[in-house]
């Protein structure tokens, strides 16, 4: 098996450590920002040493993931291609998790209570001291919170460097979509150019079951959707995806979620398990974790992954598998 992760891909987290893949996945840091340059982390005998691991087949570092021992999601059985540790595939700016949203599987309390403000700016005025990103092909903005309602993202998307050195550089904005509105887009400004790819985190597939997971308006997202759709019909090369995190108040809407994206023209569908980050005590997450054997809806769960229209190619299912799932605070934001 080959992982193409840790030779392209680098995460910054709240706390200035460093990660070449999801660290729930593979929680060895390969440094920490506030201690080191960028740069020179990317290349650090650490990061040598996990790319080794994958080279010689042992994955001796990745703890968790849910696609081995066999190929899925990013593994294949070989190199797909030649991989270069020169520049940085995607660059995830994770370390601002500020949000307009209090989804409960994700955080207790708004994030206003336990963003930690100034050390995130020091994050990132490290990371663009380094010039990581006159050599990095991707931005991610990003996992943990929202592009659009970060303050420090959404001035640094708007008043974006200059990085003429590197005019090849796209945007992947990660977002819930409740703010990616007409007025945010014009905004943006030149970032605009750049932004090729969109994800939308929705995690249901109707309007009581968005308020349940999501806690905000789905009148307001389909609102936005379709303006994004529209920019789509000027721009058919701007990929749009949708996000979907499987618990036992959703499972059962997953075709339906499937022939949503598919109304939407969407490029990928993504479905993963759900994780407590620290927002359940170990009885609640057992009771709404359907990918768990023991939950008592998980074989009507198994039903469901055997639908024909989850078989999409577009469609990317996470394995379920309960070793890889079932960790409690495997990620905690500290609230």
């Amino acid at each position: 098996m080959f992982c193409p992760h840790p030779f392209s891909r680098c995460e910054i987290k709240a706390d200035g450590n460093v990660y070449c893949c999801c660290e729930g996945w593979l929680p060895r840091p390969l440094g920490n920002v506030l201690d080191n340059d960028l740069i020179t982390i990317w290349k650090s005998p650490t990061a040598i040493e996990i790319r080794e691991s994958i080279v010689d087949g042992s994955f001796r570092h990745c703890t968790t993931c849910p696609f081995l021992p066999g190929p899925g999601g990013p593994l294949t059985p070989v190199p797909t291609k030649t991989y270069s540790t020169e520049r940085i595939g995607t660059l995830k700016l994770d370390y601002d998790r500020s949000c307009n949203l209090t989804c409960p599987s994700c955080r207790l309390v708004h994030s206003s209570k336990f963003v930690n403000h100034d050390k995130i700016r020091e994050i990132h005025k490290t990371m663009l001291a380094s010039g990581a990103l006159n050599r990095t092909d991707q931005l991610y903005i990003t996992g943990a919170g929202d592009p659009f309602a970060s303050e420090l993202y959404w001035d640094f998307l708007c008043h974006l460097p200059d990085l003429s050195p590197n005019p090849n550089l796209t945007i992947f904005l990660h977002t819930n979509g409740l703010l990616f509105d007409a007025n945010h887009w014009e905004a943006l400004g030149p970032a605009r150019e750049r932004v090729t790819s969109i994800g939308i985190s929705m995690d249901a597939a109707t309007p009581d079951t968005y308020i349940l997971n999501r806690r905000s308006s789905w009148n307001r997202l389909m609102d936005n959707l379709a303006f994004i759709s529209s920019l789509r019909t000027g721009n058919p090369s701007l990929m749009l995806g949708l996000y979907f995190v499987v618990q036992s108040n959703n499972f059962m809407e997953m075709p339906e979620f499937v022939l949503f994206g598919l109304n939407h023209e969407v490029n990928w569908i993504a479905f993963s398990a759900l994780r407590n980050w620290g927002t359940y005590t170990v009885a609640d997450y057992y009771r709404r974790a359907v990918h768990i054997p023991s939950h008592p809806q998980h074989d009507q769960f198994l039903k469901i992954l055997q639908d024909p229209l989850l078989k999409n190619p577009i469609v990317v299912t996470e394995p379920f598998n309960p070793a890889f799932t079932d960790q409690f605070k495997s990620c905690n934001p500290n609230i």
